[in-house]
């Protein structure tokens, strides 16, 4: 195998950095992008703070970049059914389920993996900082360690 072909599949630091850059100027010009508009285009972001009968009306969200947020996620269920229905009281529910779930999961699977996948890497200086931590990492004959992702997944799920 060639040196650029072995280049081409490790997962460099590099590599990262750069993809970490580039999504999150993305992320950053998109979420400029809301934040100017949110208020501007209030047909679009909050029609039902002004469009439906006054005894309809939501309550605006207060202005500010990120004022929303919190007063979004702490509103109480009952305006939220009365003013946008059951559905949207439910996807907000799911999403703050999903908050939850996945933060637990990230937290407690992410160290136990990374220790994991790391065990047995030739010594540092030898190959890039991120390769360690691949699932290619682990050799094919040592079953255990691939076992460990699956124990994981089965102790977070089950």
């Amino acid at each position: 195998m060639s040196a650029a072909s072995e280049d081409s599949k490790n997962a460099t630091t590099e590599t990262f950095l750069t993809a970490l850059a580039i999504n999150g100027a993305i992320l950053a010009v998109e979420v400029i992008v809301f934040v100017l508009l949110k208020d501007r285009l209030s047909r679009i972001y909050s029609p039902r703070s002004y469009l439906p009968p006054p005894d309809k009306r939501a309550i605006p969200l207060p202005s500010g970049p990120w004022r929303w947020i919190i007063a979004l996620l702490a509103s109480p269920p009952e305006d939220v059914i009365r003013t946008n229905g059951l559905d949207a009281y439910l996807f907000l529910r799911f999403l703050k389920l999903m908050i939850h779930i996945f933060g637990v999961f990230s937290l407690t699977a992410t160290p136990i993996l990374m220790c994991v996948d790391s065990i047995g890497f030739p010594a540092r200086g030898t190959a890039e900082a991120l390769d360690q931590f691949t699932l290619g990492n682990i050799p094919k004959d040592n079953d255990t360690r691939i076992a460990a992702h699956i124990v994981v997944v089965y102790i977070l799920t089950g």
